[in-house]
């Protein structure tokens, strides 16, 4: 089911109400485009633009000659994002992040900047970094982020979730089996862990520079864990296999049984870098 959880369009109002309840993914996305410079931009892609919630960021901050191109996998994702997103300067594709390159028409121009919010490790990077770099004109910038819990530093563990957030996900477990006799499912498997050094490397490998890498915190309110969790595809990443209402009903219970500890802000790793000619 969870594999399909994207293209529902339950699961994409809620992921679009979640975006506009807290400024989280409004910060990301200022941060991300910012990098990107796209003052004098000629054409932005947006990829895994998702609800939109980064291409309505991007749009104030370009000439009106600009174009954005909005990239995401899937329809009901990008059908929220067409109807909350009314400019004629974007044009709304589907397609995988690694086919980037193949999702516009031929005599499309490069585009002058590729952002990625809050998306790019769930793409196969040497492919997807190949394939964005197709469409980017030398020296265009190309800038994405990625949540601390995907990032694993030299000498570090690799940090799964936050301490309150990891207790109201097994406080949720705990009121499915105990409310609803909800038998525990393997969860959805984890990718390894991207590192620095690594990143730098698939960069360089598809023809990039790697400007800078800054770690950049961000508010994370207790409120945020329960908002997250109510949407379908995130509360399957807690209880797999489980009808969406008890997982609401399970949220719940692990709301009101948690107890409030010391929270930290959310950490994030934002990569800026620039396409490098290429080589003939």
């Amino acid at each position: 089911m969870r594999a399909s959880r994207w293209n529902e369009t339950e699961n994409a109002e809620a992921y679009a109400a979640f975006t506009h309840r807290f400024p989280m993914y409004a910060d990301t996305s200022r941060d991300v485009v910012e990098r990107a410079d796209v003052s004098a931009a000629d054409g932005v892609l947006d990829l895994c633009c998702g609800t939109g919630a980064t291409t309505r960021v991007l749009l104030p901050r370009l000439p009106d000659r600009a174009q954005v191109w909005a990239v995401d996998g899937s329809p009901a994702m990008i059908d929220v994002a067409k109807a909350e997103t009314a400019d004629p300067r974007v044009t709304w594709i589907r397609s995988a992040a690694e086919e980037v390159d193949r999702c516009r028409a031929a005599a499309a121009p490069l585009v002058d900047a590729v952002v990625c919010n809050s998306a790019i490790w769930q793409t196969e990077l040497p492919v997807t970094f190949a394939a964005v770099r197709r469409v980017l004109r030398p020296g265009g910038r190309f800038v994405f982020n990625i949540g601390s819990q995907f990032l694993r530093y030299p000498g570090q563990q690799p940090r799964e979730l936050p301490p309150e957030t990891a207790n109201v996900v097994a406080l949720m477990r705990q009121a499915a089996i105990e409310e609803f006799g909800y038998q525990p499912q393997p969860l959805p498997r984890r990718r390894q862990p991207l590192t620095p050094d690594g990143i730098r490397t698939e960069l360089e490998r598809a023809g990039f520079r790697q400007l800078a890498a800054e770690d950049v915190e961000y508010d994370d309110p207790p409120e945020l864990i329960q908002a997250w969790l109510e949407v379908p595809i995130f509360a399957d990443n807690v209880c797999p296999g489980l009808p969406y209402p008890q997982q609401r009903r399970a949220l719940e219970l692990a709301v009101q049984r948690v107890v409030p500890g010391p929270r930290e802000p959310a950490r994030w790793c934002l990569v800026t870098a620039s396409a490098e000619p290429a080589h003939t």
